[in-house]
């Protein structure tokens, strides 16, 4: 389903507001030509386990492992380390670095999480379902 969304995508938004088409085929193909010329064989990519979209199911980097290992004649190995791992889940793994320092919001004000895009939800709903006191710093809440 492709969604018609304006502007950055709000803290009720459907997650596929969120969608950039063929975003892991590019980064992994930038990166898979980089390896390759680099005589490396395996490469990684932070995706977690509940990403709804298309490029980034087990079929997909199927499929790409062995058409890039293809297309460069180099074998080619794609490991996803979070792939079965939550944001929450990693917001408790992460729970002893300054998580406060981090950013993920689409609009942040004056050095703030928004709070109000869908990246401050998906953030908010991480800490909250970690049961890890968020440290972070909004300009707003919705």
């Amino acid at each position: 389903m492709v969604y018609q969304c304006e502007g950055i995508p709000g803290y009720h938004d459907p997650d596929g507001c969120w969608e950039i088409p063929g975003r892991n085929i590019i980064l992994l193909s930038k990166v898979a030509v980089w390896a390759h010329l680099k005589g490396i064989s395996c490469i990684g990519l932070g995706s977690l386990a509940n990403n709804p979209f298309p490029d980034a199911t087990e079929e997909f980097f199927n499929s790409i492992e062995a058409t890039l290992s293809i297309g460069l004649k180099h074998p080619l190995r794609v490991v996803r380390p979070f792939a079965k791992v939550t944001k929450a889940e990693i917001v408790s793994l992460g729970s002893h670095p300054p998580l406060g320092s981090t950013i993920s919001c689409a609009r942040p004000v004056e050095g703030k999480h928004c709070g109000v895009c869908g990246k401050c939800r998906e953030r908010i709903d991480a800490f909250t379902e970690s049961g890890v006191p968020d440290p972070t710093a909004y300009a707003d809440r919705v």
